[in-house]
């Protein structure tokens, strides 16, 4: 059969025949958003900033959206994580309207951000979705440190706004709308326990992660002014690395071999 021509959904039906499909939908329960590839941060183990020379910004919009889940159907019942492999979805401003769209028809939605980016009156609006649809709405802040360290692998952010930006999310939302996660590096290791109780404060639930490619690799951080960079090291050592490390060296022995 031919596809030349035809206008298909994000599902793969054929819009202009009714319940043609080219896969059974019903099966689809988690959708994977990246909205944008524009991030306000320079994460040196990120590869948007490891690959800066090479890297065309681009987005997608909310008539996009429309496009790829037309109906409730496309929607209800459904998880769609907006996440930040390249880019944070606060950086494309038709997101709570995004958001908005899905939630009300019966999807769940869930960002990844660093929480550093836009108003708090931007991110009130986001939860007071949240407090209109209980439980459809949830937010991971990836804030990787405190007031004295945050800065450090998440470059370029402000603690202050994402401060500022967190409270706004927290005062109009429902409680555990929100995960605080936090990277355990060797540099923040000791603002562990004071992001722990400042999440408790807002009525976020608090998760710590680390990453195999943290545990296998040093990154260099470029901070300070644009003329007055300093390089600074970050390192995973010790309990705070992956603990299936050693399974994958000797899996990479293998496969050299």
């Amino acid at each position: 059969m031919s596809t030349e021509g035809k206008d298909f959904d994000v599902f793969g039906a054929d819009k202009s025949r009714v319940g043609s499909s080219l896969i059974n939908s019903s099966m689809i329960k988690k959708v994977e958003l990246e909205i944008t590839s524009d991030c306000n941060a320079a994460c040196p183990g990120c590869a948007r900033t490891l690959n800066a020379d090479k890297l065309k910004i681009q987005r997608f919009g909310f008539e996009d959206i429309i496009r790829l889940f037309p109906t409730e159907e496309h929607i209800r019942g459904r998880e769609f994580k907006f996440c930040g492999v390249l880019g944070d979805p606060a950086l494309n401003k038709e997101c709570v309207q995004m958001v908005d769209y899905l939630v009300a028809n019966g999807g769940y939605c869930e960002l990844s951000t660093n929480g550093g980016f836009q108003t708090a009156d931007w991110w009130a609006a986001l939860g007071n979705i949240a407090s209109e649809s209980p439980g459809r709405v949830h937010i991971h802040f990836c804030v990787d440190g405190h007031k004295e360290t945050n800065h450090i692998y998440r470059v370029n952010t402000n603690f202050k706004v994402i401060e500022r930006n967190m409270k706004a999310f927290s005062d109009a939302a429902p409680k555990n709308s929100a995960t605080w996660i936090y990277i355990v590096f060797d540099h923040n290791e000791h603002e562990l326990e004071i992001a722990k109780a400042h999440a408790k404060e807002l009525n976020f639930e608090f998760a710590t992660r680390t990453g195999m490619r943290n545990s296998y690799h040093d990154w260099i951080a470029q901070l300070g002014k644009k003329n007055k960079k300093q390089e600074q090291i970050i390192t995973t050592t010790g309990e705070k690395e992956h603990s299936k490390k050693e399974v994958v060296k000797e899996l990479d022995k293998f496969i050299e071999e």
